[in-house]
């Protein structure tokens, strides 16, 4: 994931252009790095309990916690967009493959292989060689994200091309929100799911499709100059789409025993709701100051670890999933130890990928 210098000057002027000219560290981004992260550990931390029984306090709990968390992906890829997607910053196709597409084949490649090996050692070297093939050819599952992100970076030449005309952006978000978002929403109501399928679905608009919405909507928000009205009338959708994510998600798994509606979805219209709300009010809150007057320093240094973080934290997840281990955790209240856990994974995680960096060739990759 990109991490440029550029500035937010402290009259909260967005422009790339002026982000570029000033040459000031954008702090806002490497807070909603660490934010997203530490969503997504949280995501799958809940996610180990999912599969238990819905009218219990315990799931209801990890709902809560996996609604929420949700969008954290979104802001992930917008915080790329906000960088590689700006056109008045060169960006070559051989620096786009082999400083950035060719970078993560050969993580993926190296993480499944060490992800393989680290299972068979964790259950006691028993060679289960049906089981090391399937996870050879499969690959580790949160490992997702880096052909998501390379497919976006492949089609990133083309969107920076609609970056250079503010008219086009506009019809692109609306485009994806139309066929995406929204369409994705109908699949969670059966009788609009049929509609769908018969019309929207026969459009065939590859293009827009995924995640490329959200490349296009954080460079697009990084430009903008957003009015307090119109960030507060963001930030009161975002809280009603987080609420309402929680209550159907909740209501659903409670009376009809479905552990994964449609809004649990990455790219569905209340998770892109959420994420536009945390990226706004992180871009306007702390372009100039850091949560809890925290060193800028340190929160830049732990942000670029960030990426690190999403490949070794597995290994953490893997521990807690044994039952024994989970009867332990699951004795206190779900609301207090799944935070802590996830603090202690992200510390955890952090230790790894500092201690990694050690090595020349492991740091140019997960950094």
């Amino acid at each position: 994931m990109d991490k440029e210098n550029a500035s937010a000057p402290e009259n909260c002027n967005f422009s790339v252009t002026a982000q570029k000219e000033e040459n000031v560290h954008l702090i806002w981004t490497d807070v909603l790095r660490i934010i997203a992260i530490f969503g997504i550990i949280i995501t799958h931390i809940a996610s180990l309990e999912f599969m238990g029984d819905p009218k219990t306090m315990e799931w209801q709990a990890c709902n809560i916690f996996n609604s929420l968390t949700r969008p954290c992906v979104a802001i992930f890829v917008m915080v790329s967009g906000v960088f590689l997607l700006n056109p008045d910053k060169e960006y070559s196709l051989k620096k786009l493959y082999f400083s950035k597409i060719l970078k993560f084949i050969a993580i993926y490649l190296v993480c499944t292989v060490f992800f393989a090996c680290y299972h068979q050692l964790y259950h006691g070297f028993s060679f289960d060689f049906s089981r090391i093939k399937r996870e050879l050819s499969d690959g580790p599952g949160h490992l997702w994200f880096l052909f998501m992100i390379c497919g976006l970076y492949i089609v990133s030449p083309f969107l920076r091309l609609i970056t250079k005309d503010k008219r086009y952006i506009i019809y692109y978000l609306v485009l994806s929100l139309i066929f995406v978002s929204f369409a994705h929403l109908m699949i969670t109501v059966p009788c609009l799911e049929k509609f769908y399928k018969q019309t929207l679905l026969r459009f065939e608009l590859p293009f827009i499709f995924g995640y490329s919405g959200y490349f296009m909507l954080g460079y697009w928000l990084s430009t903008q100059q957003l009015s307090k009205k119109t960030r507060i009338l963001i930030y009161i959708s975002g809280i009603i789409a987080a609420i309402a994510s929680v209550a159907i998600n909740g209501y659903a798994g409670y009376h009809f025993n479905i552990r994964g509606t449609g809004f649990y979805n990455n790219i569905s219209l209340p998770n892109v709701i959420c994420a536009t709300a945390v990226f706004v009010f992180c871009q306007y809150h702390f372009n100039t100051k850091t949560p809890f007057h925290l060193p800028a320093g340190i929160i830049a240094k732990v942000a670029k670890r960030c990426f690190g973080i999403y490949l070794i934290h597995p290994v953490f997840l893997t521990v807690t999933s044994s039952a024994r281990l989970r009867e332990i955790f699951l004795s206190p209240s779900p609301f207090i130890y799944i935070p802590l856990l996830a603090i202690g994974y992200f510390a955890g995680s952090l230790l790894i990928v500092m201690l990694l960096e050690k090595i020349p060739f492991v740091k140019k990759c997960i950094i």
